[in-house]
């Protein structure tokens, strides 16, 4: 349980860890080469370290050093190409294992993946992708089961700009002979993150953060060391939570061109935006924010991760906002949580209706996914009284140590674990 006694105005620098949504598929990418791989700013969430674990039931030998933010991890010769621990059902970032163990081992036998329940997120995009390049794939055993078989090369195109389907896509092409294009592409940060990390493995890959990506297969592959950018995700929600409590804070270290469809809105609902410098984004909030409408969008529409977030601010905006949620049909599982807390939301299939208040109430709720769960402390930071927040598991597979970054500006919250009261900075 996370506890949040409302009423503080957020105030400070802080730096956002590196991004959970980049690692993952760069954690299946390291399986491309074996040898050494080292991450720096490695993220120490609960979805990386989930990760890691099913890189040793590959075979693979990691060590992750918290103090550096690091992790090292001893690639194999030969790969197990049959994974079927349920922890691979546990996360979605699993899905990306498909990709890697095609290109490596031309096999793969794994279970389908998890992560949040925000509405469907089938695998087919990925599995057509695959069979256009020459995969088969066997699904009747309730598992996962590819092989490569005849042509690996060849021009794909996506009915919808999937990300994960892009990022496997990626991971396949870049072993493979030929050379393979996949147009309507996604753009997101960290489908860029990975094609920066292959580039810089020896891959040739060009049109990365463009809708058209060409990738040259390469047997010329080196681990590397590579440092994970900082979370867009988590800088977004820091920014959030300053226009909302009236704060002051600075997030340092981002790179702006992924937040800036954040950046219009804060400036739309009254927040002054300033950047410090190239890397350094500054949010001052005003007086009560003002309503805005927001429409979910790939990039570079307005994120899907964090319109929870920026819901909890309209909740106590001033007018009538609409929210439109094309990415994930059932990303408004927070809502009711919001609406115990005294917001004044209404649902009609994907789109929300919120009517803002003057004053959210502290209540007991429910943490549905990473991104719900961070909206609610968002709203806990300014209602009156304390809020709970239940399942804070979800919060903590995508977000490292939130609780001690909003404990440093100035934020008053606490987590109880085994009946103990835990500070938020221990």
């Amino acid at each position: 349980m996370i506890r949040v006694q409302g009423g503080a105005k957020l105030s400070g620098v802080v730096k956002p860890a590196g991004a959970k949504n980049t690692t993952l598929p760069i954690l299946a990418g390291v399986l491309l080469k074996e040898g050494e791989w080292v991450l720096n700013n490695f993220p120490l969430v609960q979805d990386t370290l989930v990760m890691i674990k099913l890189l040793e039931e590959l075979g693979c030998k990691v060590k992750v050093k918290p103090a550096k933010h690091q992790a090292v991890i001893k690639v194999p010769t030969k790969l197990n190409t049959s994974v079927e621990s349920n922890i691979f059902s546990s996360i979605r970032g699993s899905i990306f294992l498909l990709g890697t163990l095609l290109a490596r081992e031309s096999e793969a036998l794994i279970p389908y993946p998890g992560g949040c329940n925000i509405g469907q997120r089938p695998i087919d995009l990925h599995i057509k992708g695959l069979e256009a390049l020459g995969v088969k794939f066997d699904l009747a055993s309730g598992l996962i089961h590819a092989k490569v078989e005849g042509k690996v090369a060849g021009r794909v195109y996506l009915d919808y700009p999937s990300v994960g389907a892009t990022e496997n896509l990626m991971l396949f092409a870049s072993l493979i002979s030929g050379e393979v294009t996949i147009d309507n592409a996604a753009q997101e940060p960290q489908v860029v993150d990975l094609g920066n990390f292959l580039k810089a493995s020896g891959v040739n890959i060009y049109g990365i953060g463009t809708h058209s990506i060409k990738i040259k297969g390469t047997r010329r592959f080196n681990p590397i060391m590579f440092s994970i950018p900082s979370d867009p995700l988590e800088a977004g929600t820091f920014l959030i939570a300053s226009a909302m409590t009236g704060g002051d804070v600075t997030v340092k270290d981002v790179n702006p061109k992924f937040l800036n469809p954040l950046l219009h809105k804060l400036s739309e609902v009254g927040a002054e935006v300033r950047m410090q410098n190239t890397t350094s984004i500054r949010v001052l909030g005003k007086s009560r924010p003002r309503a805005a409408n927001i429409k979910t969008l790939p990039f570079p529409g307005f994120p899907t991760d964090l319109q929870p977030q920026m819901t909890s601010l309209l909740a106590i905006a001033e007018g009538v906002s609409l929210v439109v949620e094309i990415v994930f049909e059932n990303r408004f599982q927070h809502f009711r949580e919001l609406n115990k807390m005294g917001a004044h939301i209404t649902v009609e299939g994907r789109q929300a209706i919120i009517r803002g208040v003057d004053k959210l109430q502290g209540a007991e709720v429910i943490a549905s996914d990473i991104r719900g769960g961070s909206s609610l402390i968002l709203a806990g930071l300014v209602a009156e009284g304390e809020t709970r927040i239940l399942d804070d598991f979800h919060i903590h597979r995508g977000y490292e140590n939130l609780m001690g970054k909003l404990g440093n500006l100035g934020a008053n919250i606490t987590s109880q674990i085994a009946n103990r009261e835990v500070q938020a900075d221990e």
